[in-house]
C-alpha cells in the first residue's frame, strides 16, 4: 500500500475492520457525533447501521494513528461517484477522543490524495453543518472552497442550521497539497529504504 501514500507522518489509512464498524456504530449513536454526522439523531439497528455504512461507497477507509499502538481516529469515504461527470462526494467522522485533534483531518489529506490518484476525478465534494466547519480548521482554505450554502437546512439542537457544500479542485490540489503529500512520502521512502 506504500505507493499509494496511504501512510503519513501522523496518521494512516486501512482497510475497516468489523470492530471499527462496532464502534462506528457506538459513535454515531453517541452526543458527541450523532445528531452532527449520517445518522442525524436516528438509532437504526446494528445490521441497518452495517449496509448504510457502505450504501453507495467507492471508498472507504479507518484513520489509524501511525504510531503505535495505532488507534482508531476516525473514517473516511467517498460515495456518489459521478464518473461520466468528473466527481464524487468524500466525507471524514472523527471519534470523540480525536475531534479537533487534526488527525482526521491529516486522514481526509491522504485520501483526497488517493482518490485524485486513482480516479479521473476533476473535483470532490463534501458537505459541513455550519457549525462544524471549524473541524476543518487545519486544512488550507486554498484547496477546500464553499461553493454553496443551503439556509435553514438541517435541525439540530433545537434550532435550523445552515449547510455548507465545500469542494476540492484536482488542480489546486495537485499544485499545493498534493505536491506537499508527495514529497513527504518520497523524503519517507527514502529514510526507510536499505542503506
Amino acid at each position: 500500500m506504500k505507493g499509494l501514500g496511504l501512510t503519513g507522518a501522523r496518521v494512516s489509512l486501512r482497510t475497516l475492520l468489523p470492530e471499527d464498524e462496532r464502534r462506528l456504530y457506538a459513535e454515531e449513536l453517541s452526543e458527541s457525533l450523532g445528531s452532527r454526522w449520517r445518522l442525524g439523531g436516528a438509532t437504526p439497528s446494528p445490521r441497518q447501521h452495517s449496509a448504510s455504512l457502505w450504501a453507495n461507497v467507492l471508498a472507504q477507509y479507518a484513520i489509524v494513528k501511525t504510531r503505535q499502538p495505532a488507534e482508531f481516529v476516525g473514517v473516511t469515504a467517498a460515495y456518489d461517484a459521478d464518473h461520466r461527470n468528473g466527481h464524487a462526494w468524500i466525507a471524514v467522522a472523527a471519534v470523540a477522543a480525536y475531534q479537533g485533534s487534526g488527525l482526521a483531518i491529516g486522514g481526509a489529506g491522504l485520501f483526497i490524495d488517493y482518490m485524485f490518484h486513482e480516479w479521473p476525478f476533476r473535483r470532490l465534494y463534501a458537505e459541513s453543518m455550519e457549525f462544524s466547519i471549524r473541524a476543518f480548521s487545519h486544512a488550507s482554505p486554498a484547496h477546500l472552497q464553499v461553493v454553496g450554502r443551503l439556509k435553514d437546512d438541517r435541525w439540530h439542537d433545537g434550532r435550523f442550521h445552515d449547510r455548507l457544500i465545500l469542494q476540492i479542485e484536482r488542480t489546486t490540489w495537485e499544485a499545493g497539497m498534493g505536491k506537499e503529500l508527495a514529497d513527504r512520502r518520497r523524503r519517507m521512502e527514502e529514510r526507510s529504504a536499505p542503506g
